[in-house]
């Protein structure tokens, strides 16, 4: 199956798919803090399809510091990790 192999400064903190999900996505987000300062989060999320029965899936959420280097690589594999965390829609 396609996954998502997510590394943070070389080394793979997450390998995330599945042949049910409809949308797989890794996000690097930067947030202003009421305090001025910045927080930066990676988020690595996937959608199955399936109306009422619809799952979000959560792979990782990790905060990040300046130079942190993040790579996301397109790969097939039999299988991929399993979501730390799912939800009904």
């Amino acid at each position: 199956m396609i996954c998502l192999e997510v590394q943070i400064n070389g080394a793979t903190v997450c390998t995330a798919g599945g042949v049910d999900l409809t949308a797989t996505s890794a996000n690097v987000y930067s947030f202003k803090l009421d305090d001025g300062t910045m927080q930066l989060t990676l988020s690595v999320r996937g959608q199955t399809a399936g109306g009422e029965n619809a799952e979000s899936l959560i792979w990782l959420r990790q905060d990040l510091s300046l130079g942190d280097r993040v790579s996301i690589h397109i790969v097939e594999k039999p299988s991929c990790d399993p979501p730390i965390r799912r939800s009904r829609e």
